[in-house]
């Protein structure tokens, strides 16, 4: 899959300015979409919002 590039991709406020490493999401048809920052021409990560719910609550 094509990572999006035209998808409103978001990256934490906590990810600062340095250029390490991060990921961003976005949202596509009720899909939940993340990717590597560094690597954005690559293929996302596309979860169901409850799966990635689910994996927020356990961090």
């Amino acid at each position: 899959m094509n990572a999006g590039l035209h998808m409103a991709w978001r990256t934490s406020s906590h990810s600062g300015t340095g250029g390490g490493d991060c990921v961003e999401v976005a949202i596509d048809d009720q899909t939940l979409c993340v990717r590597d920052s560094k690597v954005q021409t690559a293929a996302a990560l596309r979860l169901q919002p409850h799966i990635w719910e689910g994996f927020l609550s356990r961090l």
